[in-house]
């Protein structure tokens, strides 16, 4: 079972997958470690429903599910693999 938490920033009500790879990519690389996220891809599950995949800079991959509410994103993490 992943954790729930909001990611900060607004978002449209029906974001496409491009929106929502940018803002995941933002929020895991605006940390105080720096860049930690190489790339992002999401896929619609809904308007508002999304599955991502995120690979570190070292290839390790994170796993998504990845709700837009009130503009903001709820993701629920999956164990990371590899």
């Amino acid at each position: 079972m992943g954790v729930a938490f909001p990611a900060s920033g607004a978002l449209t009500s029906k974001p496409n997958p491009a929106q929502v790879e940018q803002r995941l990519m933002h929020e895991m690389n605006s940390g105080p470690n720096g860049k930690i996220t190489k790339s992002v891809n999401c896929l619609p599950a809904s308007h508002t429903h999304f599955t991502c995949s995120l690979r570190s800079t070292r290839s390790t991959r994170l796993g998504a599910r990845v709700t837009v509410s009130g503009g903001s994103l709820e993701t629920v993490w999956q164990p990371i693999s590899g």
